[in-house]
């Protein structure tokens, strides 16, 4: 039995050309000048541009990833779903959210299944402009949606079914939800998305509020601010050092 996180879309922020976002977001149905328009006023304002706050996200997911027990990392494109077997345990994640260290061997405490899902943490600002003030750091409802990061697959289940019905959180929850497919759910929190202001949701939001165009800076001060406040416990208590990380970044912008 083998355990692996594989990393959707991820690439080297550091010499990244921001064209290369556009089929991106053409393959999501969004405006292919969504990214650039944003990093030019992001560039404008910040000391760290874009790609290289991109790049310390990605540096931070790393180190949370390489603390995971047991577990074996790959990109999406060294990851062959033809490779795994009946028991390997596959997480898709995006480079910049943050799984437990203990993921893998809670997960070893259910019954074998061909998914498990489990409680899923949110940091960031509420990106609805109508719905400001959520906390910075929320756990979501234990419930059967599957959020971006917070399920994995049985090697088995993805080959009976294909990579396509789980890479992504979206066929992943028409997956869960199939007849027959059996699910061990967990109540402990195991994963963190991290809606920082340079991610899509975060500057589909930003570029349609005036605030955003108005004062940049201002915008993302609350997170800030409440980053500095944060104080995460109980189920939240493994995020503590990657938060502390997150606010050194902010901060220094």
């Amino acid at each position: 039995m083998a355990n692996f996180i594989v990393l959707r879309e991820s690439p080297d922020w550091a010499t990244f050309d921001l064209e290369q976002t556009r089929p991106f977001l053409r393959s999501h149905n969004l405006d292919e000048d969504l990214v650039i328009a944003f990093a030019r006023i992001w560039d404008a304002t910040f000391r760290l541009d874009y790609c290289t706050v991109r790049a310390c996200l990605k540096a931070l997911t790393m180190e949370m990833v390489h603390a995971v027990r047991g577990a074996t990392l790959l990109t999406f494109e060294a990851f062959d779903p033809g490779a795994v077997t009946a028991g390997d345990r596959i997480v898709f994640q995006d480079d910049d959210d943050w799984p437990s260290p203990l993921l893998f061997e809670t997960l070893d405490l259910s019954p074998h299944a061909d998914g498990y899902r489990w409680g899923s943490l949110r940091i960031g600002l509420d990106f609805d402009v109508t719905a400001r003030g959520a906390g910075i750091l929320s756990q979501r409802p234990i419930s059967p949606f599957v959020y971006t990061n917070n399920y994995a697959v049985d090697g088995a289940a993805l080959n009976r079914l294909g990579v396509d019905a789980f890479f992504d959180h979206g066929p992943a929850n028409g997956a869960f939800g199939s007849a027959g497919f059996v699910v061990a759910d967990r109540t402990e929190y195991l994963s963190c998305a991290v809606k920082h202001p340079c991610s899509t949701v975060a500057i589909k939001a930003a570029l349609s509020d005036p605030n955003f165009l108005r004062d940049p800076a201002g915008f993302i001060a609350p997170l800030i601010k409440g980053l500095d406040d944060a104080q995460p416990s109980g189920p939240a208590a493994w995020t503590a050092a990657p938060v502390a990380a997150l606010r050194d970044i902010l901060h220094a912008l």
